[in-house]
């Protein structure tokens, strides 16, 4: 199993305006524009000789506090 748990930078959002934020000052910053999708994960299973795999996802909304915020980004990359 492969999990991964992302953001999305939605117009009008928190993760958008603090994405905004950083890239203002590091342009080449690679965390941005996620759409929490990764089908190359699957390509890479598959070229491992994997068989019979499936994908799934669903998005689920999370409150963050200020604090709480700030840590997941300073996390981030």
């Amino acid at each position: 199993m492969i999990c991964h748990f992302d953001w999305l930078p939605l117009p009008g959002s928190v993760a958008q305006a603090t994405e905004s934020l950083i890239l203002r000052h590091n342009p080449d910053w690679p965390g941005a524009g996620g759409s929490g999708m990764y089908p190359q994960w699957a390509a890479d299973v598959a070229g491992a000789a994997f068989t019979g795999t499936e994908t799934f996802s669903y998005d689920v909304e999370v409150a963050y506090t200020h604090e709480a915020w700030r840590g997941r980004i300073r996390a981030s990359r």
